[in-house]
């Protein structure tokens, strides 16, 4: 189920990310351009979830015709420029619609800050789409190590940028991060166009129809999808905000913990078990899809149980080794922060393989309802638990709770109608 090779190529990623982490920690601590900036990533995120309603559905069509290299090819090509224009056309909009966006959060001290971030963040918009294609493609080809090392290059631009501005003594703003970060993933995008077409060729032509039909498919899937990504990113954003100046920072560096362990354990097997998914679904092989999500369900508990507890006997360590001070009652609100957010990262990882199936059903109606279903429980949650406390851990409680719906809800789903296709192929 996970490939050591992998899991490999996405730890050095995660190393990447966490020393970028600590490097920021170290330079710009909790501060308000620290706040502003982790809310920045968090909102180009959620337009990152937004943007892949133009691609949600690709692997999976594209994955089909793994074994038909030219109908792969034509598709590729077709599709790629289909959201190229179409990625192009809503980016410029979305620049000139940008100060729309600048009074959203709480605190004004930060809007200036946050729109210079996002002004310069905003660029990559413009590739971001194509770029998923990208790795989709590679993905399907079984090339998901090279798709993780092309997913790394842009992480890897801002450590290089950290290291060089202590190596040789200048100082640099959280401005010539974000900058590094966009010129990072343009040259990771056109570096991995060139890998793709020099493997699998480039079509002049173009389907106009399946393009659609990929198109529409994404849009419906995503769509539904989005209810819950949109919600989560902003609410993050907005919720943290709420906090005193300091805290949002302070979240977010729990934050870029749980998501290392995340990248480590769900991004390498979520890449496997979507193609296996989709072929056994292909080959009627319903028993080994339930086989499959069976084992992935019982892994991941354990699995980021045990990378949590690793973090909470080795983080005063690694603190210690980059003489970061951090005050106790901090320390102790991000290993609380950190223990929900894994709670949430494991009922996320659980339920990937049932969520595929009801996207290969097209179910949106299980979608929708277990979407709602996170934001009702998320929001009760978080009111109930700021009138006791008000306290950012509030927030990753607040996932976690909300996440339980989710995970049941697409698992009773799609065992039921694995279920009825097992049912079915046999009479």
């Amino acid at each position: 189920m996970i490939k050591i090779s992998n899991n490999i190529v996405i730890g050095f990623s995660v190393l990447i990310g966490l020393a970028n982490t600590l490097y920021i920690y170290k330079i710009f601590g909790t501060s308000i351009e620290a706040d502003a900036y982790f809310i920045s990533m968090i909102v180009l995120t959620t337009f990152f979830l937004i943007y892949q309603m133009l691609s949600e559905q690709y692997l999976i069509v594209v994955r089909a015709y793994y074994d038909r290299k030219k109908r792969f090819n034509v598709i590729f090509s077709s599709y790629f420029k289909f959201v190229f224009l179409l990625g192009l056309v809503f980016t410029v909009f979305l620049f000139l619609s940008l100060f729309l966006f600048k009074g959203l959060f709480v605190f004004s001290e930060r809007f200036i800050v946050l729109t210079d971030y996002l002004e310069i963040l905003f660029l990559l918009l413009f590739f971001y789409t194509p770029f998923q294609v990208l790795l989709s493609t590679l993905i399907a080809l079984g090339k998901i190590k090279v798709s993780n090392v092309f997913d790394i290059v842009p992480r890897l631009f801002i450590l290089l940028l950290f290291v060089f501005s202590y190596a040789l003594g200048f100082s640099i703003s959280l401005n010539n991060v974000a900058e590094v970060y966009v010129l990072g993933f343009a040259l990771s995008f056109f570096v991995m166009f060139v890998y793709v077409v020099r493997k699998i060729g480039f079509s002049k032509v173009f389907l106009k129809n399946k393009s659609y039909d990929i198109l529409k498919k994404s849009l419906k899937m995503k769509s539904v999808n989005n209810i819950h990504n949109v919600y989560l990113g902003f609410g993050i954003a907005f919720a943290t905000s709420y906090y005193p100046p300091g805290y949002s920072s302070l979240f977010f560096y729990a934050k870029r913990v749980s998501d290392t362990a995340l990248n480590v354990l769900y991004m390498p097997t979520h890449q496997i078990v979507v193609n296996k998914v989709v072929d056994f679904y292909r080959n009627k092989n319903f028993k080994e899809i339930i086989l499959l999500l069976s084992k992935v369900s019982v892994f991941f508990p354990f699995a980021f149980f045990f990378c949590f507890s690793f973090c909470y006997f080795l983080l005063p360590y690694v603190f210690d080794f980059f003489s970061i001070e951090i005050e106790a009652e901090k320390f102790n609100l991000v290993i609380a922060v950190l223990f929900f957010l894994f709670v949430a990262n494991s009922l996320i990882s659980s339920e990937v393989g049932y969520s595929i199936v009801n996207q290969i059903e097209i179910n949106f109606r299980v979608i929708l309802v277990a979407n709602l279903g996170f934001i009702i429980l998320s929001l009760l949650t978080w009111s109930i638990a700021n009138l006791f406390e008000k306290t950012i851990v509030n927030v990753a409680l607040a996932i976690a709770v909300g996440q339980v719906s989710n995970f049941f809800i697409n698992r009773y789903i799609a065992l039921k109608r694995l279920g009825f296709l097992m049912r079915s192929s046999c009479v």
